[in-house]
């Protein structure tokens, strides 16, 4: 639930107060809201300790081909990039349970 309220504020800072969430003072702003270890969140982030783990994701969804926020990957079957409307999305989420394409829909 912590971590929730963390990622929470982080999305606070960046979309609501158009702060920058790469600076360690913004970050320690909504570690100390979010009821996180202050001291232990700033030691994760000058010691880069996820920094590699972090990388290796990244380069693994670009080779997927993801490169927009948001995507979303069906089943490893089809992938669905930007924000789409309901009933779209409902219709994807369909066609990738019943196997059945539909044209202009990207089937991996």
């Amino acid at each position: 639930m912590v971590l929730n309220t963390f990622v929470s504020e982080r999305y606070a800072a960046y979309f609501t107060d158009n702060s920058n969430v790469s600076d360690f003072g913004v970050l320690d702003s909504a570690t100390e809201r979010s009821g996180l270890d202050r001291k232990e969140a700033l030691r994760v982030l000058e010691s880069g300790m996820y920094a590699d783990d972090l990388r290796r994701e990244l380069a693994l969804w670009r080779e997927r081909g993801v490169t927009v926020v948001p995507t979303i990957r069906l089943n490893e079957r089809m992938t669905i990039t930007c924000a789409q409307t309901v009933s779209g999305f409902e219709r994807s989420v369909r066609v990738v349970l019943e196997g059945a394409p539909v044209p202009g829909m990207a089937l991996m």
